[in-house]
Order: C-alpha cells, then sequence, then structure tokens
C-alpha cells in the first residue's frame, strides 16, 4: 500500500483491506474488510496553481473543508454526488505531514461513486453529452437553491479576477512573451468578458453561484441514463456559463463535435433554460479558461501553444468579443431554442 494512503487511512475507522491507486496522482479505490468502497485523495500543491505558478488556491485546509460540505449537501440531492466520510476527529478534512517542499498535505474520504469512469481522450456518445449538460444544469439550480453561502467562499472567477488576469499577462511584454499588440488584444478581450459580467450581474441570482470549472470524461461517471460529478477541488464562485462553456468547447469534451456541442446544449436547455445572449455569453467564458492558461504560462518562453491561441485569439476570438457577435458560427445553436 502507497505509505501516503496508510498514513491517512490511519486517520479513520476503516480496515483497508485494498488500496488501488487511481490515475490521478493521489487518488485511491479503498476497500475495507466488508467489501465496501471509498475513495480516498490527498491534496498536495501539485496541480494548485490558478494564475500564477505555485500559489495555492484551491488545496488549503479551508478550501477542502468548503468542497467537503458542499458534497454533503450534494450527496443527498438529486445528483446524488459521492459523500464525505469523517475521521476519528469528526473531521472531513485530515492534516498530514509536509511534502518534499515543506507544505502541508490534506486527505479526504468520500464514499465510491460505482460507474463507468472514461479516459478524458474518450469521445462521449451523444446521449452522455446531452445526460452531462442536463446534470451540469442541476448542478446549477442546487447552487441556486442551497449552496449561495457555501459558493461565495470559494475562490471567485469574477471582474477582479479578470483584472487579476490582466495584471499577470502584462508581465509578457515585460520578458518579451507577448508583444504590446498581442497584450492590447488581451485587454480587449478581458474588458468584453467583464462588459459580459456586469451585464449578468443585472439577473445574479439566475447567473452566479458554484460552477464546477471541469466537467469532462475524466471528472464524470457514467452510470444507466445518468451520470455523476466528481471532483469539485477547483469549483468557484462564478457564472454558471463557464461550466457550459468548458463543456461544449474544450477539446476534450464537447468541442471534438458540433453534434456533441448541440447534444450538450440541448441538455442544459431541457433543464435550465437559455436564452440568445447566453449562446454569446458562453463564448466569453470559454475565453476565460484560455486566457487563464495564457496567464499561468505566460513566463514559458518558446511556447508553441501560446502561439497558437494569440493566433487564434487574433483571428477569431478577438473580433468575435469585441464585436459582441462571438466567434463560432451561430447557425449551430439556431435549433436549440
Amino acid at each position: 500500500m502507497d505509505i501516503m494512503a496508510r498514513q491517512a487511512l490511519s486517520y479513520y475507522d476503516i480496515v483497508a483491506k485494498t488500496a488501488e491507486n487511481l490515475h490521478l496522482h493521489g487518488t485511491f479505490k479503498i476497500t475495507d474488510d466488508e467489501n465496501r468502497n471509498f475513495f480516498l485523495k490527498i491534496y498536495g500543491i501539485d496541480d494548485d496553481s490558478d494564475i500564477v505558478p505555485g500559489e495555492r488556491v484551491y488545496h488549503t485546509y479551508e478550501q477542502i473543508q468548503l468542497e467537503s460540505e458542499i458534497l454533503l449537501l450534494l450527496s443527498d440531492s438529486a445528483l446524488k454526488t459521492a459523500a464525505p466520510t469523517k475521521n476519528r476527529d469528526g473531521d472531513f478534512v485530515t492534516t498530514l505531514g509536509p511534502d518534499s517542499d515543506g507544505e502541508p498535505m490534506f486527505a479526504t474520504i468520500t464514499s465510491f461513486i460505482d460507474g463507468v469512469a472514461k479516459k478524458h481522450t474518450e469521445t462521449p456518445t451523444t446521449e452522455e453529452a446531452y445526460i452531462a449538460g442536463a446534470a451540469a444544469a442541476r448542478l446549477h439550480l442546487e447552487s441556486k437553491a442551497r449552496l449561495l453561502p457555501l459558493a461565495a467562499k470559494r475562490p471567485h472567477k469574477r471582474q477582479g479576477y479578470m483584472r487579476k488576469i490582466q495584471k499577470r499577462l502584462s508581465r509578457g511584454i515585460e520578458i518579451g512573451t507577448l508583444t504590446e499588440a498581442q497584450y492590447e488584444m488581451s485587454v480587449e478581450c478581458c474588458e468584453a468578458v467583464i462588459e459580459c459580467m456586469d451585464r449578468l450581474d443585472l439577473d445574479m441570482e439566475n447567473n452566479v453561484g458554484l460552477v464546477h470549472t471541469d466537467i469532462q470524461n475524466s471528472n464524470i461517471i457514467y452510470g444507466q441514463n445518468q451520470v455523476t460529478l466528481v471532483d469539485f477541488s477547483r469549483s468557484v464562485y462564478s457564472y454558471y456559463l463557464y461550466d457550459l462553456a468548458e463543456m461544449c468547447l474544450h477539446s476534450d469534451f464537447g468541442g471534438s463535435s458540433p453534434e456533441l456541442q448541440k447534444a450538450i446544449l440541448r441538455g442544459y436547455h431541457s433543464v435550465k433554460p437559455l436564452d440568445e445572449y447566453g449562446f454569446f455569453a458562453m463564448q466569453t467564458f470559454f475565453a476565460v479558461f484560455i486566457l487563464t492558461l495564457m496567464a499561468l504560462c505566460i513566463e514559458s518562453e518558446k511556447n508553441a501553444w501560446l502561439d497558437h491561441v494569440l493566433k487564434w485569439f487574433t483571428d477569431e476570438v478577438h473580433p468575435g468579443l469585441v464585436s459582441g457577435k462571438g466567434y463560432l458560427d451561430p447557425s449551430l445553436f439556431e435549433d436549440i431554442l
């Protein structure tokens, strides 16, 4: 058994028979002596950065505690997410020893969701994409109904976040990874996003709350005619359309085909109706996702991905956002409403 898994389990009243190391770093399927299954997750500083490399954002004790409280509520909802398990001290979050950099590590144990977990590179069927879209909408309705007090304590991706991205991208001019023109283009894209956020704020009750930010195959458990969302560790307080944007446009999910995009949109619309402005706004929030990645890697020299993205922003995204028309073919969504 992995030494970290053994250390974490020592804090729980679970007699582990096996601990299977899953495909994600620091995650284990635990089977106890009564053949019950649990999910063990160990949180380190790895994969915790958002805009600034090395900055701890999501994997602090306080944020993991919030994640557990959110799961507790969602496990008792139509979404049936994994339920957190308390350790011997009655806490959802267990503090472990420091990692190699001296940073504290934490662990949680939840119930194990049975079903099919696809690799992130596997393409969903249109039926799966539809059900996933509906599940995302149900999450947002649950947020509106009872998660807002917890969601508001999660990291925010709102107007202040966009200002932080702008400031981080200005570093690119200093070190030569962005030209002045490229930086000005990114600023104008950020301003278009902020304008969209301001408009959605006019109806915050229906537009702002808990956002998963990573609904894709690797974070979905597929069952018969339903899906279960997992891994809320990077959930934030933001605009619901952020989730829809990533699902529809990320290359590892809906972005691989127009048919999948339509299926996701139909599924979402069947639970939480969309309007025409939502289709444009969705595109601005995928730009937020890309701008975040740009900010994170802005100090990397000779970055082929950044070069590709900058060309895409120059040719399509920037003109679409500043014009208010978007950068996707509108015919893609004509039959959704």
